[in-house]
């Protein structure tokens, strides 16, 4: 049975998340780790709710459960288990402390939409977990997206390093259950390749042999607008980016992060793991 890892404040953008995984999920047995992280605010709170620690666990208990009631009876399907886990801590600290204990498939999480301002459409949760988080598959789906299927994933890279078998494992599993083709995406102000690009994305086609996949390049100075462009005018459902370093995401997390990332209101990302 495969788990997926599910952080939510109980917010809107987390519970569009917990649908999105749901359907995503839907044809397969699946543990759901429905996971809240909570600190007491300040010791010097006006409001002595947020600084005592039984409240706060007790708070964290019942809305879990309050969660897991609604999402069970309206919206999973058989084969689905919720686990719900309240966990004092930061919400770094908790979900390392998952990753440790349950071998994680992915962890998903909630992004503003195009409702919410483009340097706040991450927020500071989201790239914390971006930055920190090097060995399991994340899927960020903003606010407003529904699942619909995945007809086809844009897999955004510059070349610039070797991958491994494990980089692309999530990455392939999703292609072959939706049939999705992937289109690699390389996007640089000079479309020539050195002798190690080339290298390298002969690699990429031998590692994503098994399914249906296209090299594609556009000569463009915004990496981050060409990857957009290309994904939206092939209406795509998807965009992958491998968490390596001097990676084409590495670039885009440089400031100013929330701007870059900005642009992806509409379609839900996947950083794929460092190994």
């Amino acid at each position: 049975m495969k788990t997926v890892l599910l952080p939510t404040d109980f917010s809107q953008n987390a519970w569009n998340a917990l649908l999105y995984a749901v359907n995503l999920y839907k044809k397969e047995d699946c543990r759901f780790i429905v996971l809240n992280a909570y600190t007491q605010i300040s010791r010097f709170s006006v409001d002595k709710n947020f600084n005592d620690p039984t409240k706060l666990k007790l708070k964290s208990e019942h809305d879990l459960e309050k969660l897991i009631e609604v999402i069970t009876s309206s919206y999973a399907f058989p084969g689905h288990r919720f686990i719900p886990v309240s966990n004092e801590n930061t919400l770094l600290e908790a979900l390392q402390l998952q990753l440790q204990g349950n071998e994680i498939e992915t962890i998903i999480i909630g992004a503003k939409g195009t409702t919410g301002a483009k340097e706040v459409l991450y927020g500071s949760n989201a790239l914390k977990i971006v930055d920190t988080v090097q060995h399991a598959p994340i899927l960020i789906v903003p606010s407003d997206i529904a699942f619909t299927g995945i007809k086809e994933i844009v897999l955004a890279n510059d070349y610039n390093s070797a991958h491994t078998k494990k980089n692309f494992e999530f990455l392939i599993n999703l292609s072959l259950k939706y049939n999705a083709p992937v289109r690699i995406i390389h996007i640089d102000k000079s479309l020539s390749l050195s002798i190690e690009h080339k290298k390298n994305k002969h690699q990429i086609a031998n590692l994503l042999a098994f399914i249906p996949h296209s090299f594609h390049s556009l000569k463009i100075p915004d990496v981050a607008l060409g990857i957009y462009c290309f994904t939206a005018s092939r209406e795509s459902d998807l965009i992958a980016f491998v968490n390596k370093k001097h990676s084409v995401l590495e670039k885009m997390l440089n400031k100013p992060l929330q701007e870059n990332l900005g642009i992806y209101s509409e379609v839900p990302v996947l950083i794929l793991p460092l190994s």
